[in-house]
């Protein structure tokens, strides 16, 4: 059985049928954005221009946007370099370092949402809110079009919201910051664009993370600040992000790697129907299964040689958290030296990864595609042992 598309509403089916597409004019978004800064502007988009035309050459020629995803996608690139630019403007020399963070990391779908939602209702560490990564210059005077950004795929492609909900006072994930340095996967989770993928995985992601850093900068009150970070994509860096943030801990989340991949190309899949009339989930599969058999058996190579530092690491099992998700936060809390007590914690039910998606053939996931993984599940077979803790 095949997958198939969720349904859209019909002012969406109308919409894309009444308008014809457009190509994105990327010098006219770069050229018109600088010249509402003045001399200002050029100087702070040289170094992205390459990033930056790398994917709009990919959204025009591969992504096949449909007039509504043309038109968001406009508006998002548009946010991204005006945010880039008063970003760039706001003097972060002499502000307070980043000291200690805390960075939830795993494959997709393995349970880093449910635990950085339990994190973000204690008050003693910070994490970043949706509309604050998107953003981060503004106060919440923002908040209801960060609202209406946020909230597009769920109300474009029916049913999103029960795979992976998004809205501005949420706990976002902080890959969005690296968005501003056009350096992220925030853009090949919403479109097609094999060529900006093969850039990405070839550059040196330093001045994402330079980026993501600066945005935390602003936004802590100060260096007492601890901040608590998720994203899956920190699993492809880790040495760029260590490089950065020297003191770094981690809490590492693991699940079946084919229960993920099959998890997250349905997500990717619903997600880029948003954007586009012809999403080919059987290219999302192989995609995932090559990025997630080199990320992990890296991730094994890190905790080996020490890379990945074994006293500011936890590693939880996907089943721990869907279990006794409590215990959980308590192992990782204690290790961590964060003050918890469970009585404040609403334990909620965004368990991300617990959907289960059947048909992993719908993505081009054959069963051979397990023993990519077999040095990565040796690594768990043992984890198992000790339970949630590293």
């Amino acid at each position: 059985m095949p997958w198939f598309p969720p349904p859209r509403p019909d002012w969406v089916q109308e919409t894309n049928s009444n308008h014809r597409s457009h190509r994105l004019d990327g010098d006219t978004i770069l050229s018109s954005t600088m010249s509402e800064f003045g001399d200002s502007g050029p100087a702070f988009f040289e170094n992205i221009k390459e990033p930056f035309f790398v994917l709009i050459n990919a959204l025009n020629n591969e992504a096949k946007l449909n007039p509504l995803g043309c038109v968001f996608t406009e508006k998002y690139l548009r946010r991204l370099l005006k945010e880039r630019l008063r970003i760039l403007t706001n003097n972060i020399d002499g502000r307070d370092p980043v000291r200690n963070p805390v960075f939830i990391v795993g494959a997709p779908r393995t349970g880093t949402t449910a635990l950085f939602d339990l994190f973000a209702q204690i008050g003693n560490v910070r994490v970043g809110r949706g509309w604050e990564f998107l953003y981060p210059t503004h106060s919440s005077e923002v908040m209801e079009v960060a609202e209406e950004e946020l909230s597009f795929p769920q109300r474009v492609s029916t049913g999103l919201e029960t795979i992976h909900g998004y809205s501005a006072n949420m706990p976002k994930e902080c890959l969005s910051l690296m968005s501003f340095a056009f350096k992220s996967e925030e853009f090949i989770s919403r479109y097609h664009v094999p060529s900006y993928v093969e850039w990405l995985q070839a550059t040196n992601m330093r001045s994402a993370y330079e980026m993501h850093r600066s945005v935390l900068q602003m936004l802590q009150n100060d260096s007492e600040t601890q901040w608590v970070l998720k994203s899956p994509v920190h699993l492809h860096s880790i040495p760029v992000l260590l490089d950065i943030y020297p003191d770094a801990s981690f809490i590492v989340t693991h699940r079946e790697p084919l229960d993920v991949l099959s998890s997250v190309s349905n997500l990717v899949s619903a997600l880029r129907y948003a954007f586009s009339d012809h999403v080919q989930p059987d290219l999302i599969g192989p995609y995932h299964i090559d990025l997630y058999a080199r990320s992990l058996n890296l991730l094994v190579d890190h905790v080996e040689s020490g890379l990945l530092p074994p006293q500011r690491t936890v590693h939880v099992l996907h089943q721990d958290i869907i279990d006794d998700s409590l215990t959980v936060m308590e192992t990782c809390c204690t290790a961590f030296g964060i003050d918890f007590n469970p009585v404040e914690l609403e334990k909620k039910e965004r368990i991300a990864g617990s959907a289960f998606y059947d048909n992993p053939s719908d993505f081009g996931i054959g069963k051979d595609a397990g023993r990519l993984f077999e040095r990565y599940r040796h690594f768990l077979r043992n984890l198992s042992v000790t339970g949630v803790s590293s």
